[in-house]
């Protein structure tokens, strides 16, 4: 089978940021094909370090058994729409038959998949990926292709750390781990600095030096006016607009998640999810947030929370301080509430994660406050 290229458009973005509403959106238009989870294709290549790989077993097996890809074998995802053996086969030949290169192989996948869910690869016209979280990769990127567009997700800064913050407490359990994978990662300056300030610091440089291959869109759009956002992004993507864009679906079926800022399962654009955080973040850990983000805010004309004075910059400064949700106490279950029996387990895993979180509290404060005094936070805006 030959490859014929396709236009490829990579989402850029905080994670948390709406990649999924996005993409469930573009899923049911005959023109558009997105994978249904972020692949960090360029990420595998230079980890794998296949620009050396001569032998095409190797890729065939890092991708479908050493990537994401191999979701689609998993019953519990949700992937049974995905005839894996035709994407296994269809990726297998697509790759024996043609040269070995990161071009061909991030094709193959998508050919892979548009077969295997019986998608006419005739009629699609983009293939959308990411390039997602807090790296920017795109000049690596232009080095394989020529044809390439990135669309930047922006989220409320305020809303998109309370989102981060709990979907990555369901990964490390505790704000800061002492043992493990995660030990050298503080979520509150995990969150702060190296995700959100570092996808805002080249998000910004990109902006400028790409500005013609690079668009800039807002979650909150995508949710409070839809049509307009879609239309637009239709318009810059180069697809004809279809109402289908209005409704989120996989593979052309209804489509629902669990929304971590609403704690419940959504399967339908819900306007209000754009401001439900305001009823459950603390004051103090919103005044924090607004003061550390306050010119990105402005920017993306977002409504401050707290009027822009000095007085409410100083209460932001000192806000910085107050623990944020879970920050000491993790979220375990230690009391079987059917059989009323203590976990002890949990309850001394919750005891050791106490202690060190109040280390790991003052440690986090201190690396915080010094970022902020050197002006890490704010620098990067003067750009802007």
């Amino acid at each position: 089978m030959a490859i014929v290229e396709k236009r490829i458009f990579l989402f850029q973005g905080a994670g948390r940021s709406g990649l999924e509403l996005i993409v469930s959106l573009l899923d049911g238009h005959e023109e558009s094909l997105c994978l249904p989870f972020t692949l960090k294709f360029l990420n595998i290549w230079k980890t794998n370090k296949l620009d050396l790989v001569s032998d095409k077993e190797i890729i065939i097996d890092t991708f479908l058994n050493k990537s994401k890809l191999k979701r689609f074998e998993d019953d519990r995802a949700n992937y049974g729409y995905v005839d894996i053996k035709v994407f296994k086969n269809t990726f297998k030949n697509l790759i024996n038959e043609n040269n070995i290169s990161f071009k061909n192989t991030f094709n193959a996948i998508f050919y892979s998949y548009a077969l295997s869910i019986k998608k006419d690869i005739s009629k699609i016209k983009v293939f959308f990926a990411d390039s997602y979280y807090h790296y920017n990769e795109i000049e690596e990127y232009l080095k394989y292709f020529s044809n390439l567009k990135f669309i930047r997700i922006i989220r409320d800064p305020r809303s998109n750390i309370f989102s981060l913050t709990r979907h990555l407490l369901t990964y490390q359990k505790t704000m800061h781990p002492p043992l493990g994978p995660y030990r050298t990662r503080s979520l509150p300056v995990h969150i702060l600095k190296d995700i959100m300030l570092q996808s805002f610091k080249f998000s910004t440089d990109n902006e400028i030096k790409y500005k013609s291959i690079y668009k800039i869109i807002k979650y909150e759009d995508a949710l409070n006016s839809t049509e307009n956002l879609m239309r637009d992004l239709c318009s810059w993507v180069g697809i004809k607009y279809n109402k289908i864009l209005l409704e989120t679906t996989r593979n052309k079926i209804k489509y629902s998640t669990f929304s971590k800022t609403k704690n419940k399962i959504i399967d339908k654009i819900e306007k209000d999810i754009s401001l439900s955080w305001l009823e459950e973040i603390n004051s103090l850990n919103l005044r924090a947030y607004e003061f550390i983000f306050l010119n990105i805010l402005k920017k993306f004309h977002y409504k401050l929370a707290f009027k822009d004075n000095k007085t409410n910059k100083i209460l932001g400064f000192l806000s910085c301080l107050y623990p944020w949700e879970s920050e000491f106490v993790p979220k375990l279950i230690i009391i079987d509430k059917k059989n009323k029996r203590i976990n002890y387990y949990n309850f001394f895993k919750a005891l050791f994660f106490f202690f060190s979180n109040i280390f790991g509290f003052f440690i986090s404060r201190l690396k915080l406050y010094f970022y902020i005094l050197r002006g890490d936070f704010f620098n990067v805006y003067k750009q802007i």
